[in-house]
């Protein structure tokens, strides 16, 4: 399942009012397929929350540039998965979306260090990474 999961996801967009996966499946023409993030099961309810919560506040259509990540020994290997990476075209859009996730959501109260959203990388890498933990909550 994880080798076709990682095949499959090559492209994910989130489209407003409804956060929806699509792929490109190259053996069939490039074809789209959509899937409903929100049933995704190997992706942890908070997690689908929070992506949720953000692409309704925002109204924007987030292309996912990481979920699951085979061999990772970090969070993009749990499972249920914790933490995605959404592609960020402006540093300025990624400080306000990171600002408003992480004043609205607390990664762990007992760790109030570590925060939900992480605007990191430069240029084509620039990334908003998304993290939670069994302990996450909406304020």
């Amino acid at each position: 399942m994880q080798r076709v999961l990682m095949a499959l996801m090559v492209l994910i967009i989130a489209f407003p009012g409804n956060l929806a996966v699509r792929a490109v499946n190259l053996s069939h023409g490039g074809n789209w397929m959509e899937i409903d993030i929100g049933q995704l099961e190997f992706i942890s309810r908070t997690q689908r929350d929070l992506l949720m919560w953000a692409e309704t506040k925002t109204g924007y259509k987030f292309t996912i540039t990481s979920l699951y990540r085979i061999d990772d020994k970090g969070i993009h290997g749990t499972l249920p998965l914790r933490a995605t990476d959404l592609r960020m075209r402006s540093k300025e859009v990624g400080q306000a979306i990171e600002k408003m996730i992480n004043d609205s959501w607390t990664y762990d109260q007992s760790r109030p260090e570590l925060k939900c959203a992480l605007l990191h990388g430069s240029g084509t890498n620039l990334h908003l990474h998304i993290q939670t933990h069994q302990n996450t909550v909406k304020r």
